[in-house]
This record gives structure tokens, sequence and C-alpha cells, in this order.
């Protein structure tokens, strides 16, 4: 009887970690969504405030922005079943291209810019506080950007 007991108690744990770990993900999923919104809505103030639309530059921060949208796009698709270091190395990638975009959005001198100040600071502060606590654990000896506590995102 008391190995039957161990058994189902042992049983009712394993269910519980497995429900946990699967409740993290969709948590983290609805992060990325959210995440993609935010980044939805920068890619449109950046058409709405910026006049010179055909400068290399302007052209470097929309290509950027897409490949972003894509790369939340693929970490949305990883989600469900990829491994934990995979899905850090996704979110490792991610990071080094947010901080690219910011870098794009200042070479634009947009950090001048309200509108474009709000929808970033949207952006980071849904990155910073959303998604990227899901990811506080990932080994980051990839990125030289490392923070321990996590890769945060500055407000522009």
């Amino acid at each position: 009887m008391k190995k039957l007991f161990t058994f189902f108690c042992a049983l009712l744990v394993t269910s519980s970690v497995s429900q946990a770990a699967e409740q993290w993900r969709e948590k983290a999923l609805i992060a990325a969504d959210h995440l993609a919104l935010t980044i939805e809505a920068l890619d449109e103030t950046l058409h709405e405030v910026y006049d010179q639309h055909k400068t290399p530059a302007f052209k470097k921060a929309v290509t950027d922005i897409h490949h972003i949208e894509a790369l939340v796009e693929g970490l949305m698709e990883d989600l469900p079943a990829a491994s934990f270091p995979e899905l850090c190395e996704d979110f490792s990638h991610l990071y080094e291209d947010l901080v690219e975009i910011r870098l794009d959005l200042i070479a634009l001198g947009l950090q001048g810019n309200p509108q474009v100040v709000r929808t970033w600071n949207n952006m980071a502060n849904t990155y910073n506080r959303e998604l990227n606590p899901f990811f506080r654990n990932c080994s980051h000896h990839w990125s030289a950007d490392s923070v321990d506590a996590g890769l945060v995102l500055e407000l522009l």
C-alpha cells in the first residue's frame, strides 16, 4: 500500500511539474504575442513620423524591424515544443536585433521624437517586463551584452 501511495504521489508531482512547464510556455507565448503587437506599432510609427523614406538609414531600420517581427514569430512557433536552450538562443538573437533597431532609431535622429520615444519605450517595457522574465535563467554566455538578470532593453 505504501508503494502504491508513493507511486501516486510521484505521478501527481510529475503531472504538476509538467503542467507548470506548459503554463510557462503558454504565458511566454502570450508575452511574445504582446511584444509582436508593440513591434508592429513601432513599425507603423516609424512610417508615420519619418519623412525621408528613401534614405538608406530608413530602409535599414525598416528591414531590421521586419526581421525582428520574423524573429518574434519564430520564437512563438518554437515556444510550444523547443528545448529551453533553443528558446534561449532565439531570445538572445531577438535581444541583439532589438538593440540594433534602437541604434537605427538613434541614427535617424528619432530619439527626440516624442511619438517614437513613446512607442519604443512601450515596446521595450513589454519586452523587459513581460517576455524577459521567462528567460532570466538563460545562460547568455554567447552574448557580449548579457546582464546577469537577463537581457534588458534600454529606453530611448
